[in-house]
């Protein structure tokens, strides 16, 4: 009976043990993206593509400018974000879905297809320019002062906002 009960809680325990040790990391597979998050002290050691979570979620201004980046999986964990700007890198697809405290958002000279800023309602600067967007919808950003997107291929803007 003792092996028995053994066998079962001794797994259950290293899954538990496991299961809080990587939901404190954020998973960062792109290395350019994680060695400038060493640089600016948010992550240490060799390149891992795991960033400790509590480093990053309190981080109010990111700049990413021109690092080569090609993803940003792991940019949802930072949930203060008030300022990023991720120009000129090659980042075909991003989630800002998470980013909900964005007042400022530089996202030019990427390879960007679509952009989704809908929880983005806080954003009050956008500068989408150089990408391939089609189509932006700026519906739920009514605090939106400067939108610069230039140099995309968009035929559908939708600007008009409603406060209902």
């Amino acid at each position: 009976m003792k092996n028995l009960i053994k066998s079962l809680i001794l797994p259950a325990i290293f899954l538990t043990c496991w299961n809080l040790a990587t939901a404190q990391n954020t998973y960062v597979p792109d290395d350019n993206f994680e060695q400038e998050l060493i640089n600016l002290g948010y992550d240490s050691g060799a390149l891992d593509d795991y960033v400790p979570t509590a480093n990053i979620s309190v981080v109010t201004s990111l700049n990413l400018y021109s690092l080569g980046i090609s993803d940003l999986t792991g940019i949802e964990d930072f949930s203060s974000l008030l300022d990023l700007n991720f120009s000129n890198n090659n980042v075909s697809t991003v989630d800002l879905s998470a980013l909900t405290q964005l007042i400022e958002l530089e996202l030019g000279n990427n390879q960007l297809t679509a952009l989704d800023i809908s929880n983005n309602t806080a954003l009050e600067q956008l500068l989408c320019g150089n990408n391939q967007l089609t189509s932006l919808n700026l519906q739920h950003n009514i605090n939106l002062e400067y939108l610069a997107c230039n140099n995309n291929q968009i035929s559908d803007l939708h600007i008009e906002t409603s406060t209902q």
